[in-house]
């Protein structure tokens, strides 16, 4: 499929994919309207073409994967752009777009809090939509250098079976203060090890 013939809000979109594996893809099939598996791979050097392809979708970008035969006439897969009504704006850079307004309802209502670790930030620092707000570079498996450039350290405490109760037990008395069970948990801590010094 020709440049030509695709939508100009298309193309503009297919413009904000900068990563370069789904850009090679897309460059591909802008040029020759599709792309096959074997060239992605003695092209690109990509191995897992399903991988690459993923990485369009995940660009919010439609595909469809069909047959052609390969160099050897063995039968293989290519893709092209699917149908463009499918086209996923809300995405960018493979992840999901978050409205300002959205982040702000969140701060409103959860603080601003990260998810993972419930300490407070500046709002400047908290990302909706990041799974692993840590930067490990090579450091130990729990010694973290956070996005905001705050040493941490995390202590992932599971309570099971009988435990559970003295678990349920922190997280009623952090409530009755009106405190996050973490920093309940923390100032617990505090006061144990200030009475056995």
């Amino acid at each position: 499929m020709p440049d030509q013939q695709l939508p100009d809000d298309f193309l503009e979109r297919l413009k904000l994919v900068t990563r370069r594996r789904p850009k090679a893809v897309i460059d591909h099939i802008l040029t020759y309207g599709f792309v096959t598996t074997e060239e992605l791979a003695t092209r690109y050097g990509y191995e897992h073409a399903p991988r690459a392809a993923r990485d369009v979708r995940e660009e919010g970008i439609p595909l469809e994967t069909f047959r052609v035969k390969s160099s050897s006439g063995r039968s293989i897969g290519a893709y092209r752009f699917g149908d463009l009504s499918l086209m996923r704006k809300d995405r960018v850079g493979g992840r999901v777009a978050f409205s300002k307004k959205f982040k702000q309802e969140l701060t409103k209502r959860d603080g601003s809090r990260c998810a993972v670790c419930s300490t407070a930030y500046e709002d400047r620092y908290l990302q909706v939509d990041h799974r692993i707000p840590y930067e490990v570079a090579g450091d130990a498996p729990r010694d973290y250098q956070h996005i905001a450039l705050r040493s941490l350290r995390r202590l992932d405490v599971v309570w099971e079976q009988d435990e559970t109760a003295i678990y349920d037990q922190l997280k009623q008395r952090a409530q009755a203060k009106q405190e996050y069970l973490p920093d309940y948990v923390k100032a617990a801590l505090r006061e144990h090890l200030g009475e056995a010094e």
